[in-house]
Protein backbone atom coordinates (compact mmCIF):
# COMPACT_ATOMS: atom_id res chain seq x y z
CA UNK A 1 0.00 0.00 0.00
CA UNK A 2 1.18 3.86 -0.89
CA UNK A 3 0.00 6.68 0.29
CA UNK A 4 0.96 9.67 -1.22
CA UNK A 5 -0.06 12.48 0.85
CA UNK A 6 0.07 16.53 0.27
CA UNK A 7 -1.03 19.63 1.51
CA UNK A 8 -4.28 20.13 -0.06
CA UNK A 9 -6.26 17.18 -2.19
CA UNK A 10 -4.50 18.09 -5.24
CA UNK A 11 -0.77 17.01 -5.75
CA UNK A 12 -1.60 13.76 -3.43
CA UNK A 13 -4.27 12.58 -5.72
CA UNK A 14 -2.28 13.68 -8.90
CA UNK A 15 0.22 11.68 -8.16
CA UNK A 16 -1.66 8.37 -6.93
CA UNK A 17 -3.73 8.43 -10.09
CA UNK A 18 -0.23 9.07 -12.06
CA UNK A 19 0.49 6.04 -9.73
CA UNK A 20 -2.13 3.88 -10.76
CA UNK A 21 -2.35 4.69 -14.66
CA UNK A 22 -5.70 7.16 -14.07
CA UNK A 23 -3.47 10.12 -15.73
CA UNK A 24 -0.04 10.38 -17.82
CA UNK A 25 2.95 11.23 -16.08
CA UNK A 26 2.90 14.09 -18.18
CA UNK A 27 -0.06 17.13 -18.55
CA UNK A 28 -1.99 17.02 -21.31
CA UNK A 29 -1.90 20.21 -23.26
CA UNK A 30 -4.78 21.59 -23.59
CA UNK A 31 -7.78 23.08 -21.30
CA UNK A 32 -9.96 20.42 -22.04
CA UNK A 33 -7.90 17.53 -21.32
CA UNK A 34 -6.82 19.29 -18.24
CA UNK A 35 -10.69 19.92 -17.43
CA UNK A 36 -11.44 15.99 -17.50
CA UNK A 37 -8.14 15.24 -15.24
CA UNK A 38 -9.47 17.48 -12.99
CA UNK A 39 -12.36 15.98 -12.86
CA UNK A 40 -10.95 12.63 -12.71
CA UNK A 41 -9.34 13.45 -9.14
CA UNK A 42 -12.90 14.48 -7.97
CA UNK A 43 -13.46 18.06 -9.09
CA UNK A 44 -12.80 20.79 -7.12
CA UNK A 45 -14.91 19.65 -3.71
CA UNK A 46 -11.52 17.37 -3.97
CA UNK A 47 -10.00 19.78 -2.46
CA UNK A 48 -12.53 19.75 0.83
CA UNK A 49 -12.41 15.76 0.85
CA UNK A 50 -11.16 14.04 4.30
CA UNK A 51 -10.13 10.75 4.58
CA UNK A 52 -8.33 8.74 2.47
CA UNK A 53 -9.24 8.43 -1.94
CA UNK A 54 -8.72 5.15 -3.60
CA UNK A 55 -7.00 5.06 -6.89
CA UNK A 56 -6.56 1.53 -7.59
CA UNK A 57 -3.53 -0.55 -7.95
CA UNK A 58 -0.37 0.27 -9.66
CA UNK A 59 1.91 -2.09 -11.67
CA UNK A 60 3.33 -4.21 -8.87
CA UNK A 61 -0.01 -4.94 -7.63
CA UNK A 62 -0.03 -2.19 -4.91
CA UNK A 63 -3.10 -0.83 -3.63
CA UNK A 64 -2.69 3.61 -3.91
CA UNK A 65 -4.22 5.84 -1.91
CA UNK A 66 -3.73 9.78 -1.28
CA UNK A 67 -4.90 11.59 1.27
CA UNK A 68 -5.28 15.15 1.90
CA UNK A 69 -3.38 17.21 5.03
CA UNK A 70 -3.31 19.81 7.06
CA UNK A 71 -0.48 18.97 9.12
CA UNK A 72 2.92 18.91 8.66
CA UNK A 73 4.40 16.03 6.78
CA UNK A 74 6.42 14.77 9.32
CA UNK A 75 3.70 14.71 12.16
CA UNK A 76 1.78 12.72 9.14
CA UNK A 77 4.26 10.01 9.06
CA UNK A 78 5.13 9.84 12.92
CA UNK A 79 1.71 9.28 13.45
CA UNK A 80 0.93 6.67 11.00
CA UNK A 81 4.49 4.79 11.90
CA UNK A 82 3.30 5.06 15.45
CA UNK A 83 -0.34 3.54 14.70
CA UNK A 84 1.47 0.66 13.03
CA UNK A 85 4.09 -0.26 15.75
CA UNK A 86 0.80 0.18 17.91
CA UNK A 87 -1.45 -2.05 15.95
CA UNK A 88 1.40 -4.75 15.36
CA UNK A 89 1.42 -4.15 11.93
CA UNK A 90 3.96 -5.53 9.57
CA UNK A 91 7.08 -3.07 8.92
CA UNK A 92 7.06 -2.04 5.24
CA UNK A 93 3.29 -3.29 5.04
CA UNK A 94 2.76 0.47 3.32
CA UNK A 95 4.63 3.79 2.05
CA UNK A 96 4.13 7.50 2.88
CA UNK A 97 5.27 9.64 0.11
CA UNK A 98 5.24 13.45 0.14
CA UNK A 99 4.12 15.14 -2.93
CA UNK A 100 5.65 18.91 -3.55
CA UNK A 101 4.38 22.24 -3.25
CA UNK A 102 0.11 22.44 -2.55
CA UNK A 103 -2.23 24.40 -5.05
CA UNK A 104 -4.17 25.84 -1.98
CA UNK A 105 -3.65 29.13 -3.03
CA UNK A 106 -4.90 28.00 -6.65
CA UNK A 107 -8.34 26.56 -5.24
CA UNK A 108 -8.79 29.92 -2.84
CA UNK A 109 -7.96 32.35 -5.44
CA UNK A 110 -10.80 30.46 -7.52
CA UNK A 111 -13.25 30.80 -4.40
CA UNK A 112 -13.29 33.97 -4.37
CA UNK A 113 -13.21 34.58 -8.51
CA UNK A 114 -16.21 32.29 -7.86
CA UNK A 115 -18.03 34.58 -5.89
CA UNK A 116 -17.33 37.18 -7.40
CA UNK A 117 -19.49 35.24 -10.61
CA UNK A 118 -16.09 34.78 -12.34
CA UNK A 119 -16.64 31.55 -13.51
CA UNK A 120 -14.52 31.54 -16.39
CA UNK A 121 -11.14 33.18 -14.17
CA UNK A 122 -11.71 30.39 -11.55
CA UNK A 123 -11.87 27.53 -14.17
CA UNK A 124 -8.61 28.95 -15.05
CA UNK A 125 -6.90 29.40 -12.59
CA UNK A 126 -7.87 25.72 -11.03
CA UNK A 127 -6.19 24.65 -14.12
CA UNK A 128 -2.92 26.15 -14.02
CA UNK A 129 -2.57 25.26 -10.47
CA UNK A 130 -3.46 21.27 -11.64
CA UNK A 131 -0.55 21.75 -14.31
CA UNK A 132 1.99 23.41 -12.00
CA UNK A 133 1.21 20.66 -9.73
CA UNK A 134 1.76 17.38 -12.28
CA UNK A 135 5.88 17.63 -12.59
CA UNK A 136 6.02 17.34 -9.17
CA UNK A 137 3.29 14.52 -8.51
CA UNK A 138 4.94 12.57 -11.43
CA UNK A 139 8.44 13.00 -9.87
CA UNK A 140 6.58 11.83 -6.71
CA UNK A 141 4.46 8.76 -8.35
CA UNK A 142 8.11 7.12 -10.16
CA UNK A 143 10.23 7.92 -6.49
CA UNK A 144 7.58 5.70 -4.51
CA UNK A 145 8.13 2.80 -6.94
CA UNK A 146 11.22 2.32 -4.52
CA UNK A 147 9.84 4.06 -1.57
CA UNK A 148 9.74 1.89 1.68
CA UNK A 149 7.39 1.52 4.15
CA UNK A 150 8.18 3.01 7.88
CA UNK A 151 9.35 0.78 10.49
CA UNK A 152 6.88 0.96 13.16
CA UNK A 153 8.83 0.94 16.67
CA UNK A 154 8.65 -2.22 18.38
CA UNK A 155 5.72 -2.74 21.01
CA UNK A 156 4.29 -5.50 23.00
CA UNK A 157 1.30 -6.78 21.41
CA UNK A 158 -1.78 -4.33 21.54
CA UNK A 159 -4.31 -5.03 24.05
CA UNK A 160 -8.20 -5.94 22.86
CA UNK A 161 -9.35 -2.06 23.14
CA UNK A 162 -7.10 1.12 22.69
CA UNK A 163 -8.89 4.00 23.00
CA UNK A 164 -6.66 7.37 21.69
CA UNK A 165 -7.62 10.55 22.91
CA UNK A 166 -6.06 13.82 20.55
CA UNK A 167 -6.17 17.32 20.38
CA UNK A 168 -3.34 19.71 18.48
CA UNK A 169 -0.71 19.74 21.03
CA UNK A 170 -1.08 16.28 22.60
CA UNK A 171 -0.12 18.15 25.62
CA UNK A 172 -3.36 19.92 27.31
CA UNK A 173 -6.85 18.42 26.26
CA UNK A 174 -5.45 15.13 25.74
CA UNK A 175 -3.81 14.40 28.76
CA UNK A 176 -6.41 15.86 30.52
CA UNK A 177 -9.15 13.52 29.22
CA UNK A 178 -6.72 10.85 29.54
CA UNK A 179 -6.09 11.00 33.73
CA UNK A 180 -9.57 11.80 34.06
CA UNK A 181 -10.67 8.49 32.47
CA UNK A 182 -7.56 6.55 34.52
CA UNK A 183 -8.76 8.03 38.22
CA UNK A 184 -6.00 10.08 37.97
CA UNK A 185 -7.97 13.41 38.39
CA UNK A 186 -11.87 13.64 39.19
CA UNK A 187 -14.67 13.00 36.75
CA UNK A 188 -17.88 14.70 39.04
CA UNK A 189 -15.78 17.40 40.67
CA UNK A 190 -13.38 19.69 39.76
CA UNK A 191 -10.06 19.20 39.95
CA UNK A 192 -7.48 21.37 42.08
CA UNK A 193 -5.11 23.51 39.68
CA UNK A 194 -2.64 22.04 41.22
CA UNK A 195 -3.77 18.66 40.59
CA UNK A 196 -4.12 19.85 36.93
CA UNK A 197 -0.21 20.61 37.41
CA UNK A 198 0.93 18.12 38.57
CA UNK A 199 -1.11 15.53 36.28
CA UNK A 200 1.35 13.09 34.05
CA UNK A 201 2.40 14.17 30.79
CA UNK A 202 0.88 17.94 31.47
CA UNK A 203 2.38 20.73 29.36
CA UNK A 204 4.98 18.38 28.23
CA UNK A 205 5.05 17.03 24.34
CA UNK A 206 7.21 18.80 22.23
CA UNK A 207 6.94 19.97 18.72
CA UNK A 208 9.00 16.11 17.73
CA UNK A 209 6.67 14.83 19.67
CA UNK A 210 3.88 15.81 17.35
CA UNK A 211 2.09 12.74 15.40
CA UNK A 212 3.43 10.29 18.34
CA UNK A 213 0.85 8.32 20.04
CA UNK A 214 2.10 8.01 24.09
CA UNK A 215 0.71 5.12 26.39
CA UNK A 216 -0.68 7.11 29.87
CA UNK A 217 -2.38 3.79 30.85
CA UNK A 218 -4.78 0.73 31.51
CA UNK A 219 -8.21 1.45 32.78
CA UNK A 220 -9.80 -1.10 35.17
CA UNK A 221 -11.35 -2.91 31.73
CA UNK A 222 -8.33 -3.44 30.42
CA UNK A 223 -8.57 -0.89 27.61
CA UNK A 224 -5.26 0.75 26.87
CA UNK A 225 -5.64 4.99 26.85
CA UNK A 226 -2.93 6.83 24.83
CA UNK A 227 -2.85 10.37 23.81
CA UNK A 228 -1.21 12.05 20.76
CA UNK A 229 -1.52 15.58 19.24
CA UNK A 230 -2.04 15.78 15.30
CA UNK A 231 -1.90 19.11 14.93
CA UNK A 232 -3.72 20.97 12.47
CA UNK A 233 -6.23 19.09 10.47
CA UNK A 234 -6.50 16.27 12.96
CA UNK A 235 -9.70 15.64 12.48
CA UNK A 236 -9.12 14.37 8.92
CA UNK A 237 -5.82 12.64 9.90
CA UNK A 238 -7.48 10.48 12.81
CA UNK A 239 -9.94 9.49 10.02
CA UNK A 240 -7.08 8.18 7.78
CA UNK A 241 -5.43 6.68 10.38
CA UNK A 242 -8.71 4.45 11.10
CA UNK A 243 -9.12 3.88 7.88
CA UNK A 244 -5.45 2.65 7.65
CA UNK A 245 -6.43 0.06 10.31
CA UNK A 246 -9.58 -1.22 8.05
CA UNK A 247 -7.87 -1.52 4.97
CA UNK A 248 -5.03 -3.48 7.20
CA UNK A 249 -7.43 -5.55 8.48
CA UNK A 250 -7.23 -4.58 11.83
CA UNK A 251 -10.71 -4.66 13.82
CA UNK A 252 -12.56 -1.68 13.67
CA UNK A 253 -13.67 -2.38 17.39
CA UNK A 254 -9.80 -2.17 18.47
CA UNK A 255 -9.07 1.18 18.16
CA UNK A 256 -11.23 4.25 18.73
CA UNK A 257 -10.17 7.69 18.30
CA UNK A 258 -11.98 10.51 20.52
CA UNK A 259 -11.09 14.24 20.31
CA UNK A 260 -11.17 16.57 22.84
CA UNK A 261 -10.17 20.04 21.75
CA UNK A 262 -13.72 20.83 21.85
CA UNK A 263 -13.23 20.94 25.78
CA UNK A 264 -10.62 23.70 25.31
CA UNK A 265 -11.20 27.61 25.51
CA UNK A 266 -8.93 30.67 24.29
CA UNK A 267 -7.06 30.75 27.56
CA UNK A 268 -5.78 27.21 27.45
CA UNK A 269 -5.26 27.77 23.74
CA UNK A 270 -3.04 31.06 24.44
CA UNK A 271 -1.33 29.34 27.28
CA UNK A 272 -0.52 26.16 25.36
CA UNK A 273 0.78 28.19 22.45
CA UNK A 274 2.82 30.39 25.15
CA UNK A 275 4.12 27.21 26.73
CA UNK A 276 4.61 25.07 24.09
CA UNK A 277 4.80 27.50 20.66
CA UNK A 278 6.99 30.35 22.23
CA UNK A 279 8.47 28.22 25.01
CA UNK A 280 7.35 30.69 27.92
CA UNK A 281 6.90 27.65 30.20
CA UNK A 282 7.13 29.97 33.10
CA UNK A 283 4.43 32.10 31.59
CA UNK A 284 2.06 29.54 29.28
CA UNK A 285 1.99 26.78 32.06
CA UNK A 286 -0.14 28.30 34.43
CA UNK A 287 -2.40 29.67 32.19
CA UNK A 288 -2.94 26.26 30.76
CA UNK A 289 -3.50 25.21 33.84
CA UNK A 290 -6.08 27.94 34.57
CA UNK A 291 -7.67 27.18 31.05
CA UNK A 292 -8.07 23.13 31.97
CA UNK A 293 -9.91 24.91 35.35
CA UNK A 294 -12.10 26.84 33.83
CA UNK A 295 -13.40 23.89 31.41
CA UNK A 296 -13.45 21.21 33.88
CA UNK A 297 -16.89 20.06 34.09
CA UNK A 298 -16.65 19.79 30.01
CA UNK A 299 -13.79 17.08 30.09
CA UNK A 300 -15.19 15.71 33.03
CA UNK A 301 -18.53 14.83 31.05
CA UNK A 302 -17.43 14.55 28.16
CA UNK A 303 -14.64 11.67 29.55
CA UNK A 304 -17.87 9.76 31.53
CA UNK A 305 -19.89 9.81 28.49
CA UNK A 306 -16.58 7.95 26.41
CA UNK A 307 -16.56 5.28 29.39
CA UNK A 308 -20.40 5.08 29.34
CA UNK A 309 -19.86 4.03 25.46
CA UNK A 310 -17.06 1.60 26.30
CA UNK A 311 -19.62 -0.11 28.59
CA UNK A 312 -17.53 1.07 32.21
CA UNK A 313 -19.62 1.86 35.43
CA UNK A 314 -20.72 5.41 35.13
CA UNK A 315 -19.26 7.24 37.32
CA UNK A 316 -21.65 9.42 39.67
CA UNK A 317 -22.58 12.77 37.99
CA UNK A 318 -20.70 15.93 38.23
CA UNK A 319 -21.98 18.24 41.20
CA UNK A 320 -20.10 21.47 38.82
CA UNK A 321 -23.18 23.30 36.94
CA UNK A 322 -21.80 25.53 34.01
Amino acid sequence: MIIYHSRGAYPGRLAAAIAAGLLPPEPPPGRADLAAALAALGGPGAMQAEGLWAAGMDRQGRRIYALGRASRPDVVERAFASLAGLAGLAPGCFALQAVGRPVAWNDLLARVLQFLRLQGAADRVRLAGLRRAWGEAAWAAAGAAVAKGPAPPPSAPAPSRNLIYFCYGGSHSSVTAANIHLGRLPASHRARPKEILRQPLFDQARNQDLGLIRHMGTDEAGNAIHVVGLAGGKAVLSRALAELLALSGVPVADFRFEPTLQNAGIILRLGGYASRGLGWVAVGRPVCALGVWLKYPLYGSHVKEVRRKLGLTVLPPSDIID
